[in-house]
């Protein structure tokens, strides 16, 4: 069977909580097709675009995407990308709060591609239901938007 490949999304903030849910899923025999949290923080404007780069080509390799709540700017467009390219999507969170702006449902969150929203408060609950559920959806999703890969000029 193939092992499934994953990428997550979130905040730099949340790096830690990010690499204890990559670790228990890569522990298991996934694949992450890329760790953003073993990157310096980029302030050099020049290089941002090779990371961007990097970050993008992680989501598109990944057959399912997990949105580590809370997430920001950066989180949602691997989302929206991974959203457009008919990856399905998984929201991790430890709060029901972190899921709603202002007491607002965001339409996106609930976008059919969005398989599941896993909600608790212990995050190593959430890997293990992450491993579960994702393994799960990863495996008998096929893609329904677009079937072609990201693809970087030359």
């Amino acid at each position: 069977m193939r092992r499934v490949r994953f990428y997550i999304a979130s905040t730099l903030s949340n790096a830690d909580q990010a690499e204890d849910v990559a670790a228990y899923l890569r522990a298991r025999g996934w694949i992450q097709t890329f760790n953003w949290a073993e990157l310096p923080v980029q302030t050099d404007i020049d290089q941002l675009p090779i990371t961007a780069d990097l970050e993008l080509e992680g989501v598109m390799d990944a057959d399912i995407l997990f949105l580590l709540m809370p997430a920001r700017r950066g989180s949602h467009i691997e989302m929206g990308a991974a959203l457009a390219a008919g990856i399905p999507v998984v929201i991790l969170s430890t709060s029901i709060e972190d899921v709603y702006d202002n007491g607002r449902p965001v339409s996106f969150y609930y976008h059919p591609l969005v398989a599941e929203h896993i909600i608790d408060s212990n995050w190593f609950s959430l890997a293990c239901q992450a491993h579960k559920k994702g393994g799960t959806i990863a495996r008998k999703h096929k893609r329904t938007y677009k079937e072609k890969r990201y693809v970087k000029n030359a």
